[in-house]
């Protein structure tokens, strides 16, 4: 890779690392060397698409254990299960607290949650009002040590060559089958979420803000994607990763694998 085109690497990861969260959460560096040895294994049997991680990234990481998440990455076991050919159900199916929404190419996990929550309101992972210790890839560790993405994972959309103005690689699957992108749809353009703020206060009296995933609200036709940020793409359904909430999807249009259930 020559200079220029490091450079323009450099400013793309930046740009995509600050993106959805500038002026919000503190990001550390991804700067450091993830632990030896990431592996991860595709294959498919029985109408179903597995995938076997041990969930160890394969790109640069923050520092962990850091003072917002107190906790080391740990080799994992991860085996998770996916319709080969999946359908879209007649209702749709919310993401249930703590579950995984997808699996990245990687072999490391999309989640939407934060599971903090203050007076039955859970906060917003990437709301400027809570600091979870994420890298710039949007990732940190939790107490079993399964290091995840929150939000746009950055060194692995890097990683598969995401460019500004060209249609987007597939970075994972959701636990229904479908496939994420990220960014960037039919011919290179960005793809907009069909989520606001809401209007007025809360039931407290102060203001909607984005410090909580209920000061959102979905508006039909606003953006390009579904109340599951997703929409047809190249002749299939696609769920869409974006900068902007929902960041990851909250709901299913298929039916998610129960391999996909957070076990504690």
């Amino acid at each position: 890779m020559n200079n220029f085109k490091k450079i323009l690497a450099i400013l793309l990861y930046t740009s995509l690392a600050l993106s959805s969260t500038m002026s919000k959460v503190d990001l550390i560096d991804a700067s450091e060397n993830p632990p030896k040895g990431g592996k991860t294994e595709f294959g498919a049997k029985d109408g179903l698409r597995f995938v076997k991680s041990n969930g160890l990234p394969k790109h640069k990481i923050g520092k962990f254990p850091n003072k917002y998440s107190p906790h080391e990455i740990k080799e994992q076991k991860h085996f998770f299960q996916l319709p080969l050919n999946p359908k879209l159900s007649k209702k749709i199916t919310k993401l249930g607290k703590g579950n995984f929404f997808g699996i990245s190419m990687t072999g490391i996990p999309f989640m939407a949650h934060s599971n903090k929550f203050k007076k039955g309101r859970e906060y917003e992972a990437l709301s400027k009002n809570i600091n979870l210790g994420l890298d710039q890839n949007h990732a940190h560790v939790d107490k079993k040590g399964i290091y995840h993405f929150h939000g746009l994972p950055t060194a692995l959309l890097m990683i598969y060559g995401l460019t500004e103005g060209s249609e987007s690689p597939i970075i994972g699957w959701a636990a229904d089958g479908f496939a994420i992108y990220a960014l960037y749809g039919k011919d290179g353009n960005k793809v907009k979420s069909s989520y606001m703020l809401k209007k007025g206060k809360r039931s407290d009296g102060s203001n909607y803000d984005g410090t909580f995933t209920t000061d959102y609200t979905f508006v039909k036709g606003i953006g390009d994607l579904d109340e599951c940020n997703g929409m047809r793409f190249n002749g299939k359904y696609a769920y869409f990763l974006t900068n902007e909430f929902p960041f990851i999807p909250r709901c299913f249009k298929g039916t998610p694998h129960a391999s996909f259930m957070y076990k504690n």
